[in-house]
């Protein structure tokens, strides 16, 4: 009989990840298996099914999760995959023994909810959002260190409230003791146990920092399941435990954290530099991208409270690297930018090619005069693939395709 697996094929940094299903899945909490037995029986299996729950749970693999730099390259591998009638938790917790990318997955979202998942070739980043798109009202955030699944409101905003949590402690340094202002700017282990409280997770996270009395009780009793997370920002990890409740933190004039209701949408303000070539074109754009916004534009620049997410996008728009979302990963498509200087050779070239993630294929053999052969200097900007490739590989034989890059060598 079947059981539930996944293999992975690696690449030149490029990996093949199918999730396989079990044939056979249990229904939840054994309802096949309560089926017919006596209340007391029932009780007793009602009870095992629990006991195993917190084994499984209690012997998590541990996993040595990246954070920084490494963290980025992770969410940039390309995978593929394909899940049908999983429960999310599984999935998730495939993903983070896999790539090391920690994943919190809010309170009110169902761990065990079946979810289908097929994605072609991507990143790991756009897998996880796929996985959010087969919830229901469910998005991601991806923040500095870890990724969060949460209803869409609450993912929305979470980058934006780390950033600003983040700088309304650097403004209370005044108010806070040294050993607290050190403490609320330096890092932490972001873990809980399975049924913890998230009261005294929160108070865990505040270290030696004052709380205000009635902090806690603003916290909802719940038991959570475990989480772990690598060394993370002190308000990042505060902050996102507060998210799940539509909670937040503020710094008094005593010095001490007091949890907050969330009011009103959060955003930061900041400014960016348009050329003016392209003033009226993102003007248009931006409005019609994102009409909740208040633009307050200056001849070529621009002022825009945002969150996180908004801003970037913009900043994508006006480089022209935004990361496209599954189905629309088509090459011909694609814009592309890019500068080389003169004496690039086609070989490496193509290596680079091969390096970024593109597919090129060679039908036949291309000689070493064409592979030695040295490029002019070059520079483009937001070309099409269609147009990109042919341009970048002049004199060579190219036809670009959805998916990949043919080279037709002629021999």
């Amino acid at each position: 009989m079947s059981t539930p697996g996944s293999t992975i094929i690696p690449g030149r940094n490029i990996y093949l990840w199918v999730v396989v299903p079990a044939l056979v899945v249990f229904p939840a909490r054994g309802q096949a298996v309560e089926a017919g037995l006596t209340p007391v029986l029932r009780g007793l299996v009602r009870s095992g099914i629990a006991l195993a729950a917190d084994r499984q749970e209690a012997a998590q693999e541990t996993v040595d999760l990246k954070t920084g730099r490494e963290f980025q390259m992770a969410l940039q591998q390309r995978m593929s995959l394909a899940v049908n009638n999983l429960p999310l938790q599984d999935v998730v917790r495939d993903i983070i023994q896999r790539t090391g990318i920690a994943v919190v997955i809010d309170r009110r979202v169902d761990p065990g909810r079946l979810i289908e998942v097929n994605t072609p070739l991507t990143t790991v980043r756009l897998i996880l959002l796929e996985l959010s798109k087969s919830v229901e009202g469910t998005g991601i955030s991806v923040c500095d260190d870890f990724v969060y699944l949460g209803p869409s409101a609450a993912a929305k905003r979470l980058r934006t409230l780390c950033e600003l949590n983040a700088e309304a402690v650097r403004k209370a340094r005044s108010k806070l003791s040294p050993t607290s202002y050190r403490y609320l700017t330096g890092r932490t282990s972001g873990s809980w146990g399975y049924r913890s409280e998230p009261s005294d997770v929160f108070l865990l996270a505040c270290g030696t920092v004052p709380v205000s009395e009635n902090s806690p009780s603003h916290i909802p009793f719940d038991l959570w399941r475990s989480c772990d997370l690598p060394s993370v920002k002190v308000t990042d990890y505060m902050t996102v435990l507060l998210n799940q409740f539509d909670l937040s933190f503020e710094i008094t004039d005593a010095g001490e954290v007091s949890v907050e209701s969330l009011s009103a949408p959060v955003g930061v303000e900041r400014r960016h530099r348009v050329p003016s070539s392209r003033v009226e074109e993102l003007k248009r754009q931006w409005s019609e991208s994102f009409p909740d916004l208040t633009f307050r534009w200056q001849g070529s620049s621009v002022t825009v409270v945002a969150t996180v997410e908004q801003h970037e996008a913009m900043q994508e728009s006006l480089s022209g690297s935004a990361e496209l979302p599954v189905g629309e990963n088509d090459l011909r498509k694609r814009l592309f930018t890019l500068r080389i200087p003169a004496g690039a050779t086609v070989k490496v070239l193509l290596e680079q090619l091969r390096k970024s993630g593109i597919r090129v294929e060679v039908q036949g053999e291309l000689s070493d005069e064409d592979l030695e052969r040295p490029c002019e200097a070059l520079s483009l900007e937001r070309v099409p693939g269609i147009d990109f490739f042919p341009r970048l590989l002049l004199g060579l034989n190219v036809e670009v395709l959805a998916d990949h890059v043919t080279i037709n060598s002629g021999t």
